[in-house]
């Protein structure tokens, strides 16, 4: 009896569906996304701007928004900020990451950064495993009215079914 008792969990222990249960992740190439920041207002607020255009694998840009039934998975955002013309140079500056949607807008995460010698600096935020981001709903970045305007931003994920 303690044989087939064993040999039965030796079965289900090698069963591939209980090996996978993994990391949420992509499953095809065709899932990953590059978002870019437009000049677009997010949820219409000031100095909040939308990640909005998609750039394919074919180097081309399309709008985005994230489809019915489907998610998408925040998993980087890359920015670069630059010194408003004025602003003293040498301090930190912050940034947040947000999503909006009709109903107003939520943070996910403040960043704060300290300038390079040009007053500048780069954000690079990681989440994991992710930030899920439902439809009707978009990632966003603002500098909460600092001394620091964005120059260049970029999010990054994938896009699953929603359950």
């Amino acid at each position: 009896m303690k044989a087939m008792v064993l040999s039965c969990m030796l079965v289900l222990l090698s069963c591939p569906w209980l090996a996978s249960a993994g990391t949420l992740g992509p499953t095809a190439a065709s899932q990953v996304v590059t978002l870019r920041m437009t000049s677009d207002h997010c949820a219409g607020a000031e100095n909040v701007f939308a990640f909005d255009e998609q750039l394919t694998p074919s180097a081309t840009r399309q709008p985005f928004t994230v489809p019915s039934k489907q998610v998408f998975v925040l998993t980087q955002v890359r920015a670069a900020l630059v010194a408003v013309q004025g602003s003293p140079l040498g301090s930190a500056g912050s940034a947040g990451i947000l999503i909006a949607n009709s109903s107003g807008d939520q943070t996910i995460d403040e960043v704060q950064a300290s300038p390079d010698s040009s007053g500048n600096f780069t954000l690079n935020v990681n989440f994991s495993p992710g930030v899920v981001i439902g439809s009707g709903s978009l990632p966003c970045i603002s500098t909460f009215g600092t001394k620091y305007g964005i120059l260049d931003a970029h999010a990054f994920g994938f896009m699953a079914k929603d359950k």
